[in-house]
């Protein structure tokens, strides 16, 4: 599953808290965490398929949105003054 890279910049935001990036860094994760999500359910044919569990789906990010802030960036050696 490709994704797209969050730029620097959004990660550096969201590591702030930043309302506007942490909901991007969400969305980024969306397909991710939906396939995690999904739980077998027997259809009225019998047949089971895969669905999202929503409470499942709201617990992952949620996690993610509390993990973000503890993340911590190495500076980079050519950063150093």
């Amino acid at each position: 599953m490709a994704h797209k890279l969050i730029p620097y910049t959004v990660i550096e935001k969201a590591l702030t808290c930043d309302p506007e990036a942490l909901l991007k860094v969400a969305q980024n994760y969306d397909a991710y965490i939906t396939q995690l999500s999904k739980c077998p359910v027997a259809g009225a044919d019998g047949v089971i398929r895969f669905k999202a569990d929503e409470d499942m789906k709201q617990e992952l990010v949620l996690e993610l949105l509390t993990k973000i802030p503890r993340f911590h960036i190495p500076e980079s050696p050519d950063k150093k003054t």
